[in-house]
């Protein structure tokens, strides 16, 4: 049997063997939640700028003196340019970057019709809890409600133009932005519980500027920030926490506008 030659005397010793470089992420890093961050505050602090000095500019060629008072149709325009920066931000990383289609970046995986019920039946029963809790609690103080009630002739306006916004046009927004985006990267940077910690907060911290005053409102959305987050985190689809933020803020607005309704009558 032939022998095992081993290396020549004298000759060099083998460069030991390089570790393999980890493969290349496939969903959105820490890096991209920073970027993402970046583009979409810089995007929201330069649009209410711009919404500011046009508003300001039109109450001074309409000659009028003085501080002028919030138009909602200003501010949902300025939150609409927002939301359409983050809606391309966010889809571009968490989707096309990464060569990923829109459901798969987000999460929106299919769900059993159960869990659709259930979903929808969290929403419902929470808008109900919300409007006790209002009904008895409520200050009537708080920015918000300044933006969307007044007593001039479009206040009608007003009100319908705030109220479909944030019935129709936010919840699938926000859903995307923090439960899409924000919590599976922080899932996987940090743990599930922290994440549904830091995700639940945030979402809250948005709030609670625009129902300042409505200490009640304020726990009721607190509640139902951990609910949808945890919903996200349990099924592992976006849809469950979807449905639920949608159901819960059309029924609000239709119980709130009912509330208001019989009480004039």
């Amino acid at each position: 049997m032939a022998e095992e030659l081993g290396p020549e005397p004298g000759a060099p010793p083998e460069p030991p063997s390089l570790p393999e470089p980890p493969p290349p992420p496939t969903r959105p890093t820490g890096l991209d939640l920073l970027k993402a961050l970046a583009i979409i505050w810089t995007a929201l602090i330069l649009a209410n700028i711009a919404v500011a000095v046009i508003f300001v500019t039109l109450h001074i060629m309409r000659g009028k003196i003085g501080f002028p008072a919030i138009d909602p149709r200003m501010l949902l325009v300025g939150a609409a340019v927002d939301w359409v920066v983050t809606f391309c931000v966010i889809t571009y990383f968490a989707a096309w970057k990464y060569h990923r289609t829109f459901h798969d970046g987000f999460y929106l995986y299919r769900v059993s019709a159960r869990t659709v019920f259930l979903s929808v039946l969290i929403g419902v029963g929470g808008s109900i809890v919300a409007t006790i809790v209002m009904r008895y609690f409520a200050t009537g103080n708080a920015p918000l409600y300044d933006i969307a009630f007044n007593e001039s002739e479009d206040g009608i306006v007003r009100m319908s133009l705030v109220f479909a916004f944030f019935a129709v046009v936010v919840p699938p927004l926000e859903e995307l932005y923090y439960r899409g985006f924000l919590f599976p990267v922080f899932s996987r940077l940090l743990n599930a519980k922290l994440a549904i910690a830091i995700v639940s907060i945030w979402f809250l911290s948005i709030h609670v500027p625009q129902m300042y005053g409505e200490w009640a409102a304020i726990g009721v959305i607190a509640c139902m920030s951990v609910v949808w987050t945890l919903q996200r985190h349990l099924y592992g689809s976006l849809w469950p926490s979807l449905l639920s933020h949608w159901t819960y803020n059309g029924c609000l607005i239709v119980l709130q506008l009912a509330a208001e309704y019989l009480m004039e009558t």
